[in-house]
Formats: structure tokens, C-alpha cells, sequence
């Protein structure tokens, strides 16, 4: 009787334990659906590549301050968005710099895209 108790004892716990991590994962997950209301979750694969286009100008010129230090102008910009599989979309951009002694040089950056967390990405080849 008394090796019983103990492992009674034990199921016990184990069933609370259980109960409790059931509890809270159902709680988180009630909450991920009413934080969840995102309209990025309901639009189409054609919407989000439509968006994608929008942003992707935005993005390049934001990761052009990224790369290149005191940015005076982008001189060209060219983005290359014709394909479906943002994946393989790919910018290419002329712009000129003050470079460390005054003077204003010019260069020519690449960048491809990717997703993250369902919005658009760039970044420098």
C-alpha cells in the first residue's frame, strides 16, 4: 500500500502538469487568432506580389542608405520585378556619394529580393 500512494501521487501530478500545459496553450493560441486579424493573411498570391512591386522601389533606395554612406543621389534605378517568383526579381542602381574628402563619386550596386514574415526584402548582391 504504501509503494501505491507515491505513484498515485505521481500520476496525479503528472495529470495537473498536463492539464495545466493544455490551458496554456490553448489560451496562447486563442490569442494568436484575435491578434491574428492581419489583412496580409487574407489577400491572394497575385495581391502580395502586386504589393511586393509596390514596396520593392522603397525598399531599394532604403538599402541604398544602408550601403553606401553619404548617398547624394540615385542617378538610375532599374527594378527587374517581371517574374511571378519574387525570389528572382533583381534592382540594379547608379547613384553618386560624397566620398571622404568632399568630393561626390559614383558606383553601381546590385540586389535581389526575398520574404521575410510576409512582407518584402532586399538586399545587396
Amino acid at each position: 500500500m504504501k509503494k501505491v500512494i507515491p505513484i498515485i501521487g505521481l500520476i496525479g501530478l503528472l495529470a495537473l502538469a498536463g492539464g495545466i500545459w493544455y490551458a496554456r496553450i490553448h489560451a496562447a493560441n486563442e490569442e494568436l487568432k484575435m491578434l491574428g486579424d492581419d489583412p496580409r493573411d487574407r489577400e491572394s498570391t497575385a495581391q502580395r506580389i502586386d504589393r511586393f512591386r509596390t514596396d520593392a522601389s522603397g525598399l531599394v533606395a532604403k538599402e541604398c542608405t544602408n550601403e553606401v554612406p553619404g548617398i547624394k543621389n540615385i542617378v538610375h534605378m532599374e527594378i527587374f520585378d517581371s517574374d511571378d517568383n519574387y525570389t528572382k526579381w533583381t534592382a540594379d542602381v547608379t547613384l553618386d556619394f560624397y566620398n571622404h574628402i568632399g568630393g561626390v563619386d559614383r558606383t553601381n550596386l546590385s540586389f535581389g529580393f526575398s520574404s521575410a514574415v510576409g512582407d518584402l526584402t532586399c538586399y545587396e548582391k
